[in-house]
């Protein structure tokens, strides 16, 4: 992680303003809490999110704690955020929010409103008054556009979309935030715009190009609860030496499976192969095993690449299809060209090897400790932030 220089050094501490949707309602928390246990900044919060839902962030390691943090330092309406942003309050926004969530009410026309006006009264039927209500102040929380917003703070936008390209409801925060941070990064930046057009094509290359250098690349990462508890399920010694469980959604996945049936017949190692197993099955199977094949699904990073890790296992990855700058300094014995012309060698290298596997393992685990938690990519952000944006003045007298 880049240790960023603060330009608020012997100042007060930076103030952050936390504007979240409910869309990636789990990341939201996360970021949320990592904010709140960052001593560095001061933060604040807003919208506040309807009771019901609450319900989209069961699937967290822990879910009370999460609506917690979603609570702490909470501007709780309209008239208190618009004051603090009219007083210069804070230095930066961060903005998570797939799909402009927060900026739909504010877009829309005059006909527009009135079919939400009208969806509002039929909700009210359907739901309780105090449902309704909730629904309603969120929806109408930000009578912002992002250009407007600008005016008063610099806005870093984060994307965790599992696309590598702009979704196009994306593409206007990306064009109108200030610092944009994202996952799955092709190579080549243009194709976030054109994924299927080669960039010497278009005729908006020139005008494209420059933005790209706001963009930062961000890991899936893991959250760090769970890292610790799956952590705890690590078994000594392992029994299995290649470990393999997924649905075949393509053509790598199915290509693996024929590879490591060849080899099962073919040694005696022991080689697990499984379609589908229940979670506390994968980890239990995972923990044993001393390889994890960790081969891309719908997109190259899967959080199966930082379960393996957790439970003490290698995670045996094809190589990265995008720009995964935070794995370019992984060993490479982890990886095998997405040709197979060395999957077998590289799994018969680390199996033969102990020394290599462990060298290997505990690459892996200091990177992914160290730079891959959620909290940590979040000190990522946070740090990379106070070092891009310009340093803005004090209106404040108190220093911290």
């Amino acid at each position: 992680m880049i240790e960023a220089q603060s330009s608020f050094e012997g100042r007060r501490h930076p103030r952050i303003l936390l504007l979240r949707s409910y869309s990636k309602a789990p990341f939201s928390a996360t970021i949320a809490r990592a904010l709140r246990h960052y001593h560095e900044v001061e933060f604040m919060q807003y919208p506040p999110w309807p009771a019901d839902r609450r319900v989209k962030l069961n699937k967290l390691y822990r879910a009370d704690e999460a609506w917690e943090d979603l609570h702490t330092n909470l501007i709780t309406n309209l008239a208190e955020l618009s004051g603090k942003l009219a007083e210069r309050y804070f230095d930066f926004a961060i903005l998570v929010d797939d799909g402009a969530q927060l900026f739909q009410y504010q877009q829309l026309n005059f006909w527009g409103k009135c079919r939400y006006w009208l969806g509002f009264l039929r909700s009210i039927i359907r739901q309780t008054r105090h449902q309704a209500w909730e629904s309603l102040q969120y929806d109408c929380s930000l009578p912002y556009s992002l250009a407007e917003l600008r005016q008063y703070l610099p806005v870093v936008a984060i994307d965790i979309s599992d696309a590598a390209c702009l979704m196009p409801q994306n593409r206007r925060i990306f064009e109108e935030s200030t610092l944009y941070f994202k996952r799955e990064l092709p190579y080549d930046r243009f194709f976030l715009y054109y994924p299927d057009r080669p960039a010497p094509w278009s005729d908006r290359r020139k005008e494209l190009l420059p933005k790209f250098e706001k963009i930062y690349g961000i890991p899936l990462g893991i959250e760090d609860g769970k890292y610790a508890q799956l952590k705890t399920q690590r078994k000594q010694p392992q029994d299995i030496d290649v470990f393999f469980a997924g649905e075949i959604t393509n053509t790598l996945r199915k290509t693996a499976a024929i590879h490591l049936q060849e080899l099962a017949s073919n040694t005696s190692w022991n080689i697990v192969i499984k379609q589908s197993v229940p979670f506390r099955e994968y980890c239990e199977l995972i923990a044993r095993s001393k390889i994890t094949i960790s081969i891309a699904g719908s997109r190259w990073e899967c959080f199966r690449h930082y379960e393996a890790v957790a439970l003490g296992s290698i995670p045996f990855m094809n190589k990265p299809t995008i720009d995964a700058v935070w794995w370019h300094s992984m060993p490479e014995q982890i990886f095998f060209e997405n040709t197979f012309i060395n999957f077998t060698s590289r799994i018969e290298q680390l199996l033969i090897n102990e020394s290599l596997r462990k060298a290997c393992f505990k690459k892996l685990e200091q990177q992914v400790e160290q730079y891959m938690l959620h909290s940590k990519i979040v000190g990522y952000i946070i740090n990379t932030s106070l070092e891009k944006l310009p340093c803005r003045p004090d209106s404040h007298s108190t220093n911290t």
